[in-house]
């Protein structure tokens, strides 16, 4: 090494920094770091491990993710204003692809909770002073009997409930009848029946769209109560209706 400051060796200033130097050595090398910027670099290269002085210069021996970015990067090429545009997008549209598939499939929502949605959209006005001609009612009831195998005719008279219409309605190809009804205090109850090919089951009774409802399956038809909010009322309505058809 070619000392910038003659006065003191490496040899000095390695003494000076392992605190092996005597009183008047290291005197002599404080009072000169005073104005001598040069001799404070040499003493700063000097107190680096053997081998880091090279390194300290040699930014791609340094680990990345220690190092600011933007220093000592190399030049980007000059296509990067296009690729990394396209880069982010392709990130983005992998991050999404991987989101979806972490996440569980989306449940298909059964035939009952349609029917719980349409019925929460119901009140006391949409029946209220409805009467359909007795002929009509006969008519759509005598179609189900015939498509579904059921009578319907038990379902004309649910106690605490005023029975209002009758009406065909559809989900997809497949046939709804809704029988419509309001209780003494407005609150609007349907009972729905349609051809499903669940295997038959047993009564089940829960809540949804803030409506209670009762639901089973009989002989390929699927049947559901529903309406107000007391899941015990509808299920004892469901099972005094049930044991009629």
């Amino acid at each position: 090494m070619t000392d910038t400051n003659p006065a003191f060796t490496d040899e000095a200033l390695t003494a000076y920094l392992d605190g092996e130097a005597d009183a008047a050595l290291r005197a002599q090398i404080e009072g000169a770091l005073q104005d001598d910027a040069a001799l404070q670099g040499r003493l700063e290269a000097l107190s680096l491990p053997e081998g880091a002085v090279s390194r300290a210069f040699d930014l791609g021996a340094i680990a990345a993710p220690s190092y600011p970015k933007g220093l000592g990067a190399e030049p980007a090429p000059k296509t990067s204003k296009i690729i990394w545009p396209a880069a982010i997008a392709a990130s983005f549209v992998l991050g999404m692809a991987v989101m979806q598939a972490l996440q569980p499939e989306p449940r298909q929502p059964g035939w009952v909770d349609v029917v719980a949605s349409y019925q929460s959209l119901y009140v006391t006005e949409t029946l209220e002073g409805m009467a359909q001609p007795e002929a009509v009612s006969r008519e759509i009831l005598a179609e189900a009997e015939t498509l579904l195998g059921v009578s319907l005719e038990a379902a004309l008279q649910i106690d605490g409930l005023e029975f209002k219409r009758v009406q065909r309605l559809a989900l997809g190809d497949t046939p709804l009848y809704q029988m419509a009804y309001l209780d003494a205090e407005g609150r609007p109850f349907a009972f729905c029946l349609t051809p499903v090919s669940a295997e038959s089951r047993g009564m089940a009774t829960k809540t949804s769209w803030q409506l209670a409802q009762s639901s089973w399956v009989e002989d390929g038809v699927g049947f559901v109560l529903i309406g107000g909010e007391d899941e015990a009322r509808v299920a004892r309505l469901s099972e005094g209706l049930r044991g009629r058809l």
